[in-house]
């Protein structure tokens, strides 16, 4: 499994986007050729566009669908609940 920290990204300015990623493509690793993007059916670039410029900043579709990536994978990002302790 590839760690995060194994990614080096530049970009020449804060402004300049989207930034170039330099090394291996990001993966979950769970099989040879398998990439994020490739899962995802889109780009980091178009997600990044997606995020700086909201859904006017993509094709209606890819809106939808990043829209709706999100909605299904919400339950990953809620805090999880812990009972009081004794």
């Amino acid at each position: 499994m590839r760690r995060a920290s194994s990614f080096l990204f530049s970009c020449s300015s804060p402004s300049q986007n989207p930034c170039i990623a330099l090394g291996p493509s990001p993966s979950a690793g769970l099989w040879a050729g398998q990439t994020d993007e490739d899962e995802m059916g889109f780009s980091y670039g178009d997600l990044e566009r997606y995020l700086i410029d909201g859904p006017q900043g993509v094709a209606p579709a890819l809106a939808m669908r990043i829209e709706r990536l999100m909605r299904t994978t919400e339950h990953k990002r809620a805090q999880v609940l812990v009972p009081p302790g004794d």
